[in-house]
């Protein structure tokens, strides 16, 4: 079709113009073709990866301003310009999306590895089928507030990332991503009862808290916590109970073998007056609790 094109704008112009001799005919003739051979190849390379409109405009134009050699090789490589630029667009993503897949797959192998013993085999298999949803920056902050509208603006802006009717969401755009990912996907496979009975700071400082351990096995070194002060206390309960019991309550909801243990040891109603302060944020109380019990 582009020869057909060619051969007909040629026609045209040889009609329309009166050449003296034979060498302005050739010279006519070979700008022409030098243009069509640009065209040609700059077609085969690139029409996979460009959109084609991009060569329909180049191309109307081309013919509409009766170009020459000189214009011909400045539209060849306005085109290529163009097709490197999506070509690299297009592997950029499709390496980011190998790459952030890897990473939650290896987050998930590291959680089954530490902790499968105390996750069934069906929460196991269905977090492992819903993959973690990647957002951009500005899409990700889209999505907060067309699904969680009650979340206020400033709210939005400083969240990485957050678990949601069993599925996980993150912000892809930020240096912190390897974690969150590592984060929220405890979230995802934290038995409900251990945030509905020991609050929102006891639940963020455990899940810190047992991230930590799984760290080595996906390279990340020196994490700073985001939850400093609660997976402070929540190390200290560590101390107390072990980490055996504290899995076996994050993961199966038994909290009653958690809170008899620390009742046992510090004086009972030890744990709510805990979890109480840490919902307060009253952190030394809660880390002063575990020191020494309750007056």
């Amino acid at each position: 079709m582009l020869t057909n094109i060619y051969l007909c704008f040629t026609t045209i112009n040889l009609a329309n113009h009166n050449y003296g001799n034979t060498m302005q005919i050739i010279k006519y003739l070979q700008n022409r073709i030098y243009f069509t051979i640009v065209m040609i190849v700059g077609l085969s390379l690139f029409s996979t990866a460009v959109p084609s409109q991009i060569f329909s405009k180049s191309l109307k134009k081309a013919i509409l301003s009766k170009i020459g050699k000189e214009s011909a090789k400045q539209a060849g490589k306005t085109t290529a310009k163009r097709a490197t630029a999506n070509n690299v667009h297009l592997a950029e993503m499709t390496a980011l999306k190998k790459q952030l897949t890897s990473l939650d797959r290896q987050t998930m192998d590291q959680i089954e590895r530490h902790y499968g013993s105390y996750i069934s085999k069906s929460v196991m298999r269905n977090a492992r089928s819903t993959p973690t949803s990647f957002y951009d920056a500005k899409s990700y902050g889209e999505y907060l507030l067309r699904v969680h509208p009650s979340i206020s603006s400033a709210e939005r802006k400083q969240m990485l990332g957050h678990s949601f009717n069993n599925k996980t969401y993150a912000n892809q755009n930020h240096i912190e991503l390897p974690q969150t990912v590592v984060h929220e996907r405890f979230h995802q496979l934290s038995n409900r009862q251990y945030f509905e009975k020991g609050g929102e700071r006891l639940s963020e400082g455990t899940t810190e808290y047992l991230t930590t351990k799984i760290y080595p096995g996906l390279h990340l070194k020196d994490i700073p916590a985001v939850y400093p002060r609660e997976k402070k206390v929540v190390e200290m309960i560590a101390l107390r109970i072990g980490d055996k019991r504290l899995a076996k309550a994050y993961f199966q909801g038994d909290m009653i073998s958690l809170e008899r243990s620390l009742d046992a040891q510090l004086g009972k109603g030890s744990f709510k007056a805990v979890t109480k302060a840490m919902e307060l944020k009253q952190f030394d109380t809660a880390e002063n609790i575990l020191k020494y019990g309750l007056p």
